[in-house]
């Protein structure tokens, strides 16, 4: 906390002012809004899953549960880990949420993809004609969103992971300041203790 207070004091550097969501806020701060921002679209997406499965628009609520607990308790506890990492000024922390959030995103990206190619091969292939079933409740979902569901569906999960991605700007921001002071107090610390006198 020595280097924050110390910066925050003595600097309105840009850089160390997020631009992505937060900028009125130095890195420290906006890091712990993105943390709780973070945890909050946790309990969102919880419940939204929780609605779709206790109203039957998943087949398979069994092969889902696993998948999406695992990750909201990775994405819960990389939140977590992040603030501990914020409050104790460790770039490891921080680096390791950063990590963790990065491969969900990219696995999310990729289910996404998936999603708009079974439905771009749609019924030319008997196999990618089949899979939607396998998972989910064709027919509710089309009368709820119409004939591009899967469209949609592969939006949402797209359009989460541009929140997350404007969610990393704060944490790279914490981490170049905890750097940039790293660096400033190992140049400007006395080199014995005579020069304290």
């Amino acid at each position: 906390m020595a280097a924050i207070d110390t910066e925050k004091k003595i600097s309105s550097c840009p850089p160390h002012y997020p631009t992505a969501c937060c900028e009125l806020f130095h890195a420290s701060t906006a890091s712990y809004v993105t943390a709780a921002l973070q945890l909050f679209l946790l309990v969102l997406l919880g419940l939204t899953y929780y609605i779709l499965e206790q109203k039957g628009f998943l087949v398979n609520p069994e092969a889902f549960r696993p998948v999406v607990a695992s990750m909201g308790t990775l994405y819960g506890i990389g939140a977590i880990v992040a603030v501990i990492g914020v409050a104790t000024e460790r770039r490891s922390l921080v680096n390791a949420h950063v990590t963790i959030v990065t491969s969900l995103m990219v696995f999310t990206d990729l289910i996404a993809v998936s999603v708009i190619l079974i439905m771009a091969i749609g019924n030319r292939v008997e196999f990618t004609n089949s899979i939607p079933s396998h998972f989910c409740n064709e027919q509710k979902f089309y009368a709820v969103f119409g004939p591009f569901w899967m469209y949609m569906g592969a939006f949402c999960l797209h359009i989460t992971v541009a929140i997350n991605m404007c969610c990393m700007q704060p944490y790279n921001s914490f981490i170049n300041f905890i750097e940039v002071s790293v660096t400033f107090f190992r140049f400007h610390e006395p080199r014995n203790k005579t020069e304290l006198l």
